[in-house]
């Protein structure tokens, strides 16, 4: 359920409130590029809401290559599939089984999940969190 988000975090450096804020207004096709404008952030009460990002450094144009092209396809078929196909640009590009917003606690554990299933098959991976993803795309784009 939550494979193209995480693809999507991986292949662009995204924070998760950033990327479980994008609506399908965001994604800009004609210029090839993921306008980041708005993140997802929690109030004093523990309530989520959906808020400027970061700083003013963090608005900004991501640009669209053709890994991300199909991740957002195989998210939008899978909308399309649940919703029917009815274009709504301001629906989230990312929601939860429920139709709502998607937390960075429910990107975590499932990643802890599947953590702990690759390690009952034998194998072991470090655990890490979704911010690692960010860190990952860094490093990797620094390699370049």
């Amino acid at each position: 359920m939550l494979y193209e988000l995480i693809a999507l975090l991986l292949c662009t450096g995204m924070r998760v409130g950033e990327a479980t804020a994008l609506t399908w207004n965001d994604i800009d096709y004609a210029n090839n590029v993921i306008h980041i404008t708005k993140t997802v952030c929690r109030t004093a009460t523990g309530e989520y809401t959906v808020d400027m990002p970061k700083s003013r450094t963090s608005v900004r144009d991501i640009p669209l290559n053709d890994t991300i092209r199909k991740v957002l396809k195989g998210q939008r078929e899978k909308l399309d599939y649940v919703h029917g196909n009815i274009v709504n640009l301001s629906r989230p590009v990312f929601e939860n089984t429920f139709g709502g917003m998607v937390y960075n606690a429910s990107i975590n554990k499932a990643i802890s999940d599947t953590l702990k299933r690759i390690k009952q098959e034998g194998k072991e991976i470090e655990h890490f969190s979704a911010h690692a993803l960010r860190e990952t795309f860094a490093t990797r784009y620094i390699e370049q």
